[in-house]
């Protein structure tokens, strides 16, 4: 089979021009659109139907739920608050978490009582959301838990529970240390 002379070797030309190319900055006005669409932009993604959002909370795959659930944080509309406390429920650590973090984006509408037995769940991981989900009620936490916390087997959550205190009710010298 012939070969021709370029076959094998480097054209200096080829390769200036395709820096050339390289070189030439995308238009202002489509950057902004191509970012949204791959999800750089950091932008709340558009409502999504919450009948598809809930339906994504009984997915067999722990992370499509958990996704489910962090979608639904992110939507304008009211969340109904029975699947995010059946979620408290999911087998899976992070989807229990991901329905926390939910939980504790609805405000005065957040089931305290619901919410405590997260602090006695299995996973420190799952602990440690509860008691920042507790945070976000500010002086309407209810303080006994999170004294509880302070004595929690592991010391990650034990911290959580000593900067919510502070932050929430108390000068940060005030509180027995959590050793």
């Amino acid at each position: 089979m012939g070969s021709t002379s370029h076959e094998g070797q480097h054209n200096p030309d080829e390769a200036r021009s395709l820096d050339r190319v390289s070189e030439v900055p995308a238009p202002p006005s489509l950057l902004p659109g191509i970012m949204q669409r791959l999800g750089l932009d950091e932008s709340i993604p558009p409502a999504l139907p919450l009948p598809s959002l809930l339906a994504g909370l009984t997915a067999p795959e722990w992370y499509w739920r958990a996704k489910a659930l962090h979608l639904l944080t992110q939507q304008t509309y009211t969340v109904p608050l029975e699947p995010l406390l059946h979620a408290l429920q999911d087998e899976h650590p992070s989807v229990r978490i991901a329905a926390i973090e939910a939980l504790g984006t609805q405000g005065s509408r957040v089931p305290i009582d619901q919410l405590l037995p997260t602090l006695d769940d299995p996973e420190w991981m799952v602990r440690e959301a509860g008691i920042l989900a507790l945070e976000r009620l500010g002086e309407h936490a209810p303080v006994a838990p999170l004294l509880h916390a302070l004595h929690d087997q592991d010391a990650t959550v034990r911290e959580a529970a000593r900067s919510v205190l502070q932050h929430i009710y108390l000068a940060p010298t005030a509180l027995p240390t959590s050793e």
